[in-house]
């Protein structure tokens, strides 16, 4: 989980990465430059609410910006014959191709 001082820095980056003003996403969100700069610095919490519109803003997924991983790793290896080289990773799916047919495992 990020701590408000993270997550004020990736909305800092995000917004500077938009183009963006504080002044222009305290417009947006309703708050002042200052309020913006105080969220930015990890000084104040962001609404619900808020973070919907600010995703919206940004055009970036929820999830980008609280940092959360909504899939592992994809892995894909294939059979041979009837040998599985075998891959270990946690968190991953595993794809396993043969000429005919895809499995997802994990």
């Amino acid at each position: 989980m990020l701590t408000k001082k993270e997550l004020g820095f990736r909305i800092r980056k995000l917004r500077e990465k938009s183009g963006l003003s504080q002044h222009a996403l305290g417009k947006v969100l309703g708050k002042s430059h200052a309020a913006i700069s105080d969220l930015e610095n990890g000084k104040t919490d962001l609404s619900v609410t808020e973070l919907l519109v600010l995703a919206k803003c940004l055009n970036t997924p929820v999830d980008f910006i609280l940092n959360i991983q909504t899939s592992g790793p994809e892995i894909v290896f294939q059979l041979n014959g009837n040998t599985v080289n075998e891959v270990e990773s946690k968190n991953a799916k595993i794809k396993v191709s043969t000429n005919s047919q895809t499995f997802f495992l994990g």
